[in-house]
């Protein structure tokens, strides 16, 4: 996500990549990051949801350069696919099928930064 880039475009870029590397290796299949916030260990839980809040974080400030009215439900969307897909993938769902639904969200993504009609 580059600082000017159309959100429309980069966030489905974003979803397609991490549906490509969550899947790339079945023997480590999903986010680290995203299980990591799962962990019986609670310094290793904390220390994964921090990452998790400034991930989340950077995708909200992306959005809100532009849509700054839709930037928390975007950003919560993106973050839930993003969690959906790493639990696929754990589930060995082949990459193909993480990037059709990289693919679906991308539809709901540009629909919901949509100017608002007046």
């Amino acid at each position: 996500m580059q600082p000017g880039a159309d959100p429309a475009v980069a966030l489905p870029q974003l979803l397609r990549e991490a549906a490509h590397i969550y899947a790339a290796d079945p023997q480590m299949a999903g986010c680290l990051v995203l299980e990591g916030a799962r962990s019986a260990d609670p310094d290793a839980a904390c220390r994964a949801r921090t990452w998790l809040d400034l991930g989340r974080g950077r995708i909200r400030d992306f959005i809100a350069c532009t849509h700054p009215q839709k930037a928390d439900v975007v950003a919560d969307y993106v973050a839930a696919v993003m969690s959906g897909m790493s639990a696929d993938a754990r589930a060995g769902h082949p990459p193909e099928r993480l990037a059709a639904v990289a693919d679906m969200a991308a539809l709901a993504i540009r629909a919901m930064l949509e100017p608002t009609p007046a």
